[in-house]
């Protein structure tokens, strides 16, 4: 009985190994299809063979014969054999399914048609565009802000040029300006400088209006006071000028000062005569409308003959 025991504890242990190794193995587990290829036959062999197992130990073992045991056992070692090697060839067919599964998926994939494929690559293409859109918005605005500061930089370089023109220009007018003054006061110097080298070095003709003047001058006794008569409201007015004579010891530029003082003083006296000569003339105007019916009496009443004569030599 014992050894009919172990045989019996060695079979079920080895069907449950068999039950249980579909389930466990991982080369099961990675296929899909693997579960629906299995023949419907030797599931039924299974299912039969752990019934026998169950009932085994129920019946009277009295009841039993040697040879009953025996045959049982070679159907089921039978049975194991049968289902060992009906597992090989599911397992083989569940290796070649996979492999076969592998291959299309890398044909689709190869082929851009599986969808795992397809899902990445419909992510990677909206990453792209949008990464386009933002590239696209950051190049505009790159522009834009570079086309302001070329804007800015011409608008600064325009101003600039304009403000230096126009302070070139105050400088350049203020320059010329400058020289233009130092040429006028070089041309009045040049001038007084080359009357005073006339009076200094007369000329031949000069010399000889100057002995004339002078030989008059000496002869006529108004050397020292000359008299000018002129004609204020009706009454004859004489003026005393005293001939002065100026002797320069001085540097050039006091003689030139002196020398335009002079021209000055010159001027305004000449224009004062001017201005005694108008009056003269309304005077006359007037006594002549006054005196229709007087007699006009000679020149020598009016004039006496020394005021004349200074009159010439003041000429």
């Amino acid at each position: 009985m014992n050894l009919n025991d172990d045989q019996i504890m060695s079979s079920n242990t080895s069907l449950h190994r068999l039950s249980l190794s579909p389930s466990t193995n991982p080369d099961l587990d990675d296929t899909d299809d693997g579960g629906e290829d299995v023949d419907e036959d030797c599931l039924d062999s299974i299912n039969e063979i752990q019934h026998i197992i169950q009932t085994f130990g129920k019946d009277d073992c009295s009841t039993l014969s040697i040879d009953y045991y025996d045959s049982r056992r070679h159907e089921i070692m039978y049975e194991i054999i049968n289902i060992e090697r009906q597992f090989e060839k599911l397992k083989n067919i569940l290796y070649e399914e996979s492999i076969l599964l592998i291959d299309r998926k890398l044909i689709s994939i190869q082929n851009e048609e599986a969808p795992e494929y397809q899902h990445e690559l419909k992510k990677l293409y909206d990453e792209m565009k949008l990464q386009l859109e933002v590239a696209k918005q950051r190049r505009e605005i790159e522009l834009q802000a570079l086309d302001n500061s070329t804007k800015s930089e011409l608008l600064s370089l325009e101003q600039t040029l304009e403000n230096d023109k126009l302070l070139l220009y105050q400088n350049m007018h203020e320059d010329i300006q400058q020289q233009i003054d130092e040429f006028e006061t070089l041309k009045t110097k040049a001038h007084l400088c080359a009357n005073i080298l006339h009076e200094i070095f007369p000329t031949d003709e000069q010399r000889q209006s100057i002995s004339s003047n002078k030989k008059r001058f000496d002869s006529s006794e108004s050397t020292k006071q000359n008299t000018k008569k002129r004609r204020v409201n009706g009454r004859i007015k004489t003026t005393e000028k005293d001939n002065l004579a100026i002797f320069y010891q001085l540097s050039d530029i006091n003689v030139i000062e002196d020398w335009a003082l002079i021209q000055t003083s010159l001027q305004e006296s000449s224009s004062i005569l001017d201005e005694t000569e108008i009056d003269e003339d309304s005077d006359r105007s007037d006594n002549e409308d006054d005196t229709n019916n007087l007699v006009l009496l000679s020149k020598g009443d009016y004039f006496p003959d020394e005021a004349i004569d200074c009159d010439k030599n003041g000429v």
